[in-house]
């Protein structure tokens, strides 16, 4: 005797809930970074705009913040709008994400602009590779930092401080955040910056992914 399957609960239904979730975020994380990506097309790709672009960058950040907001609070509840919960994501982090990602955003900023005018400038060469070597390890930070930002209501110290530890702590996390970053830096440089819009939501949720392991750590060893 076979038992009816209830509606909606098949391998297509499934697949076609994930494939709207997917496309949902996607559109949210658009519209959150829709004013600064306007702008970004309007600047020449030239060296001298860095500054602009850094700002444009910056201007993103808690659209992203957002998205994984958004991905975590799927596991909570799979059938909450991705619309109701990114748009909440983004009130709650926006302060936040910006506060912690201007050191970096302003550190990236100033390692391209060593790399575009260093050498006419007579910035040694080791000085520039130790800008990026700092930039690399700031954006993991950032990165970590943002995940528990998003998903947990700690100080904004605790976590500079906590997503400082986890780059050396928990270093498979680390190393798929910067695989994952510098594969949109690559899309954008290859292709640009409207296709990694496109892919927006599937990079978030990647990167959610690979940041599981980390806020389990979190909320297991620093939540009460």
């Amino acid at each position: 005797m076979t038992t009816q399957q209830e509606f909606g609960t098949g391998i297509l239904a499934r697949v076609t809930k994930q494939t709207y979730w997917m496309l949902a975020l996607t559109a949210c994380l658009a519209l959150a970074v829709a004013v600064p990506f306007g702008v970004s097309i309007f600047l020449d790709r030239d060296a001298s705009n860095i500054p602009l672009f850094a700002l444009v960058v910056w201007a993103c950040v808690p659209g992203v913040s957002a998205a994984f907001f958004t991905c975590q609070q799927r596991t909570r509840d799979l059938d909450d709008s991705p619309f109701a919960a990114f748009f909440y994501g983004l009130r709650r982090n926006t302060v936040g994400s910006l506060a912690l990602s201007v050191p970096v955003v302003g550190l990236g900023g100033l390692t391209a602009f060593n790399a575009a005018y260093g050498a006419a400038a007579g910035v040694p060469s080791g000085f520039m590779w130790a800008g990026v070597g700092i930039t690399i390890v700031a954006l993991v930070w950032l990165s970590h930092a943002l995940h528990i930002h998003s998903q947990f209501t700690f100080r904004w110290r605790d976590v500079a401080r906590l997503g400082m530890y986890y780059v050396t702590a928990a270093p498979l996390v680390s190393l798929g955040a910067l695989s994952l970053w510098v594969f949109s830096l690559g899309i954008v440089y290859l292709t640009s910056d409207g296709v990694l819009l496109l892919l927006g939501g599937v990079v978030a949720f990647l990167l959610w992914r690979n940041a599981l392991p980390l806020l389990a750590d979190v909320q297991q060893r620093f939540v009460v």
